[in-house]
């Protein structure tokens, strides 16, 4: 955190010196509301991770089930199941 404090007092003594009227206190304040602004919530999203290719899905070889440690539901019938396409990633019972 030091590092970052170093820029912070760095990035203020450059606003007063270009004739910036901020003081020290909210010159950090704006720094941290800049970045809450920047950040769209709406982009995180929980969940399961995106599909693999449909030329990996489909093409037919490989697709092998194995048993995993973790439970999850089924693509196909929505239950839960602990099987798990070694391929693709999906889960099947």
């Amino acid at each position: 955190m030091n590092g970052l404090n170093i820029l912070v007092v760095a990035a203020w003594k450059l606003h007063v010196e270009v004739g910036g009227k901020f003081d020290q206190l909210a010159f950090r304040c704006y720094i941290v509301r800049s970045l809450m602004h920047s950040v769209n919530p709406s982009a995180v999203q929980a969940g399961p991770g995106p599909r693999p290719l449909d030329e990996v899905r489909k093409n037919g070889l490989h697709h092998q089930l194995a048993r995993n440690d973790k439970q999850a539901r089924c693509r196909v019938c929505m239950k839960n199941c602990r099987m798990k396409c070694t391929k693709c990633d999906a889960h099947s019972l």
